[in-house]
């Protein structure tokens, strides 16, 4: 955190046991390759948050200095470069982080082949010229905050260990994965404007666990769509434009822990719709415009929350089997009539959000507690 706009090519000329370069948070408009060319053990450089407009390396400056090849992570994050050219003479690189710069195309050809970390969110990035094909170590890659509109398949052809990639807050309307990520764990979509899933979209995802499509603008989903993803546990729907989900749309997702349907415009659901989700935990349906619920065989819920709806009866017919619930919100409801065999079957209720309301009770002649706020 210096005020340093230029570095002599000699500078570090002397230190030859040096492992890690920290020149970050100063005013370096360019950095000379040659600097940095004796520096034999170096791992780690850092020029994040710098004014670097010029970081570009020629074949030339490869022949005359030689490939950088003990570094193994560089953070050029926060400046204003156009390209990865400078890139290319570090040959061994693992670790990139390049966000905050101002790409517009993507080049993956600049980059070593043995990087497992890529960061190049938060650019200006609209298409990527070239796939990430010769990425065969590649684990995460971060493409969020960009303005992507459309991804080919083949973009992410052979990364077979890439287990995380990060896509939110662009403006992809569809993609489809083919049957290479293998290994894929998590994938965040959200904030993009999606409008429909079909099977194809998540062609053999067989080992996701997480699944983020927040923010969009789904209004369908194909009965097919989760077939294949067997391993997901945490799925995330909230925010898009869903009125009617059909009633298999979940039945292959044994493993699910935890589902966000909020913020949509459902109406009804088919009371078996998450009859086999028996591993089903935190439940989020608040902020619809549902007005029944019928629960029955989540045996394992522990979170409910049903806020925001047109629910004006509570029937404990309709929570069976919810033994371990332990938080349900219901607040926002025009409720009218509840049964109070709710709280005395769900012995581990534990929260609720009702403590707030100023509540008159009176009960009918069925036991039905009815009250006015």
């Amino acid at each position: 955190q210096n005020q340093l706009k230029h570095l002599d090519f000699k500078l570090f000329n002397n230190l030859n046991q040096l492992e890690f370069l920290d020149l970050s948070h100063n005013q370096l408009e360019q950095l000379d390759f040659e600097c940095i060319s004796k520096l034999n053990n170096l791992k780690i450089l850092s020029i994040k948050k710098n004014q670097l407009k010029y970081f570009d390396s020629t074949y030339s400056d490869v022949k005359a200095i030689g490939p950088l090849t003990s570094v193994k992570e560089i953070d050029l994050s926060f400046n204003q470069l156009s390209n990865l050219n400078g890139l290319r003479l570090f040959s061994r690189l693992e670790r990139v982080n390049f966000r905050y710069n101002h790409l517009r195309s993507l080049n993956c050809s600049m980059l070593s082949n043995s990087i497992n970390w890529l960061d190049l969110s938060s650019n200006r990035i609209a298409r990527v010229v070239d796939s990430f094909h010769h990425f065969s170590r590649l684990k995460e890659l971060y493409l969020q905050q960009n303005q992507l509109v459309e991804l080919d398949a083949n973009v992410f052809e052979d990364l077979h260990d890439l287990e995380m990639l990060i896509l939110n807050s662009n403006k992809i309307a569809s993609i489809n994965f083919n049957n290479n990520l293998t290994s894929l764990k998590y994938l965040d979509l959200s904030n993009n404007s999606i409008e429909a899933l079909n099977e194809s979209m998540l062609f053999d995802l067989k080992s996701l666990t997480t699944l983020v499509l927040s923010v969009n603008k789904i209004s369908s989903i194909d009965k097919e769509a989760f077939k294949k993803s067997i391993s997901l546990e945490n799925l995330y729907l909230d925010s898009n434009r869903l009125n009617y989900l059909e009633e298999n749309l979940f039945a292959s997702l044994k493993r699910l822990v935890f589902i966000r349907l909020d913020s949509n415009a459902l109406t009804y659901l088919n009371e078996s719709i998450f009859s086999i989700n028996s591993n089903l935990t935190y439940l989020y349906l608040n902020d619809n415009n549902l007005s029944r619920i019928n629960l029955s065989g989540l045996n394992q819920l522990k979170f409910l929350n049903l806020s925001g709806n047109r629910i004006n009866k509570i029937d404990s017919a309709d929570f069976l089997h919810l033994k371990f619930l332990t938080e349900i919100y219901l607040s926002r409801n025009p409720i009218k009539s509840i049964d109070l065999a709710l709280f005395t079957q769900s012995k581990c209720l534990l929260k609720s959000d009702m403590d707030h309301f100023k509540i008159t009770f009176t009960r009918d002649k069925s036991g039905c507690l009815n009250f006015n706020w």
